[in-house]
């Protein structure tokens, strides 16, 4: 894989660093994450890349992880992870998630790191509907909370605001948080630092079951 195609560092069973990742540490940061109860959950991670997430729920208890990418390459390398870290109950399959029914559910799904300019532009709903869909208990979904419109995504405001809604768009700013929050329309709160830093994404917590994790 070439760098760019790798979002988070990558170490091996020692910790050594293996190849780095281009995102920004800060986004998701592990400890993000704490809130999270993966202990005996079963966990579905959408865009998994090369695991570090899936990694993680399965070293903090997860009864099982299925990660799914669209890279062919991160599979095999997640694959070759699992191994070497000496985890068992991980699958890891190169799909296009979009497709998932609904008709296997996991406890929780992630959505992680993986919304972006691209698919903002393309549309997130067939991803937003198969999270909700997939979902039992939790949704952890990362995503920048406002995008400027024409020098950040590249396309007009009209088009934004006919993809999404009017209401999503404000002069050349596209509230793309509050429109995920509305369309899913389950109880929310935000796991990550509201940092000063307005380019980074912050992480959300969607709470399906009454005790939120």
């Amino acid at each position: 894989m070439g760098p760019e195609n790798i979002w988070r560092p990558v170490y091996d069973e020692h910790g050594n660093l293996l190849a780095d990742g281009h995102e920004d540490m800060r986004s998701t940061a592990a400890e993000d994450l704490a809130e999270v109860e993966y202990k005996d959950r079963t966990v579905l991670d959408i865009g998994c890349n090369l695991g570090m997430y899936s990694f993680l729920a399965r070293r903090r208890g997860a009864a099982s992880v299925v990660g799914m990418d669209s890279d062919p390459l991160a599979v095999n390398g997640c694959e070759l992870l699992a191994k070497l870290y000496g985890l068992d109950r991980m699958q890891f399959h190169c799909a296009d998630f979009t497709g998932l029914s609904g008709e296997t559910r996991y406890d929780i799904v992630q959505l992680i790191n993986f919304i972006g300019r691209k698919s903002l532009v393309k549309g997130i709903q067939p991803m937003l509907d198969v999270c909700r869909r997939s979902a039992r208990r939790s949704i952890v979904l990362s995503i920048r909370c406002r995008y400027p419109v024409q020098s950040g995504l590249r396309v007009t405001p009209d088009y934004m605001a006919e993809k999404y809604g009017a209401e999503y768009v404000s002069g050349d700013i596209f509230n793309a948080a509050q429109f995920v929050q509305d369309y899913l329309n389950i109880e929310c709160r935000r796991i990550s630092p509201d940092y000063e830093d307005k380019t980074l994404k912050r992480t959300f917590l969607f709470s399906l079951a009454k005790d939120g994790v």
